[in-house]
């Protein structure tokens, strides 16, 4: 039998690693956007502990795995990294290191990394996958399709058979609320990941040159305001608005205009009819304003009780945001970004906004406009929400995008 050759081995393990990447994220795409409304399911019986929080972190455990996997490998590999590659590699060590300044176990550290870092290792394993772009966005298609479908008997369950066994069956009780109106969430853990995530597809959607279905993008918006997430909402006018300014002369502003007519009477109509003694409820949404500016208030605050060092690089990994929820001390500052500010300073903000600059630059270079135009409403959407931390269904989806920025795979063959 012929032994392989040393080239002939790094090749093959090559392989088998754009193979494991490429399932991990066909998986994501699929998995991610549905897999709440399975969680909730199997959690009404009796499914808890770790086969529960396997079951729900199984993308960290094997991006991890076969990052690390690359990385005791990298002598035998040949790599070939870009801008934004490097720009990848070194936010991550900038996060991993600021664990010398912090004071926390490095176990801590490791949670605040999973939830700060998770844009990292969702576009490395696109990266390493060298996914197709054609087969991402027909996959695409029939996920948002059966998030949409989801979203739709939520909704007729609520309105015909609020009690039925089918409601508790499938988990889909109006657990969020605006005072009395219910809010959709669906295949989600909430509405506002769910809103995040159909302003994204709407914008997909409607975009994309090739792959653009404009009905379905009609739907999903209707659904992403059903969630009421002001959030998503403020993301999405803000994409929406950008691809108007830019491209006016192709938009047919008599149907744009009669649209929003139509839009402005129906829920004129149905704001005067809703169960709320206060209509304005609908936009604060009750208590929720202000816990969020008391929220904001604290983190100001927090950082400025810090030292010049903390504020530079900040007080490391997990100190902030929905880390805090699982290491139980910190603060959620309601703004992913002074979630940043406060883990990793002024240093760790400006690397992920050199990032976000070159995602945008390229893209535009490139006129794929459907992905700066998706960066641009996160970046609006994370002004008052932790999207890029605590939604991985909307993040791994975004992150996938800037892989197909680049044609050469990150790993190429030795021969």
């Amino acid at each position: 039998m012929k032994s392989l050759t040393r080239i002939e081995a790094a090749d093959m393990v090559t392989q088998v690693i754009q193979s494991l990447s490429r399932g991990i994220v066909y998986a994501m795409l699929i998995i991610l956007p549905l897999q709440s409304l399975w969680l909730r399911i199997v959690y009404q019986y009796g499914v808890t502990g770790k086969p529960f929080f396997l079951l729900s972190f199984w993308y960290e455990l094997v991006i991890v795995l076969v990052l690390a996997l690359v990385t005791f490998l990298v002598p035998w590999l040949r790599f070939q990294f870009n801008k934004l590659d490097w720009l990848m590699v070194s936010l991550y060590l900038f996060g991993l290191l600021s664990f010398l300044w912090a004071d926390h176990p490095f176990s801590s550290h490791i949670i605040g990394l999973r939830y700060s870092m998770l844009p990292v290792y969702a576009y490395f394993i696109a990266r390493l996958a060298h996914v197709k772009e054609d087969f991402i966005f027909r996959t695409l298609k029939w996920v948002i399709i059966s998030v949409v479908a989801f979203s739709l008997i939520q909704e007729l369950l609520w309105l015909f058979v609020p009690n039925s066994s089918l409601v508790t069956l499938l988990a889909l009780a109006p657990y969020h609320k605006i005072v009395t109106l219910p809010q959709v969430f669906s295949t989600q853990p909430g509405p506002n990941h769910l809103g995040t995530y159909l302003a994204l597809a709407t914008v997909i959607l409607f975009v994309h040159p090739v792959h653009r279905v404009r009905w379905l993008a009609a739907i999903t918006l209707v659904f992403m305001v059903l969630t009421f997430s002001r959030s998503a909402l403020l993301g999405f006018c803000t994409a929406a608005a950008l691809y108007g300014a830019l491209w006016y002369r192709h938009i047919n502003w008599r149907i744009v205009g009669l649209g929003v007519i139509i839009a402005t009477v129906v829920i004129s109509v149905g704001v005067a009819f809703l169960p709320l003694s206060n209509k304005w409820d609908i936009v604060t949404h009750g208590a929720s304003q202000s816990e969020h500016k008391e929220a904001l208030r604290v983190s100001f605050s927090e950082l400025k009780n810090s030292t010049t060092w903390q504020q530079l690089a900040g007080h490391g990994a997990g100190k902030a945001g929905p880390a805090t929820l699982v290491r139980g001390t910190g603060h959620i500052p309601e703004s992913w970004y002074l979630q940043i500010l406060y883990e990793y300073g002024f240093v760790g903000l400006l690397l992920y906004l050199v990032i976000f600059w070159h995602i945008m630059k390229e893209a535009l270079k490139q006129e794929k406009h459907y992905i700066w135009l998706c960066l641009v409403g996160l970046l609006a959407n994370n002004l008052f929400l932790h999207t890029f931390a605590d939604n991985p269904a909307a993040t791994t989806l975004f992150f996938i995008l800037p892989s197909l920025l680049y044609r050469r795979a990150l790993l190429l063959p030795l021969k």
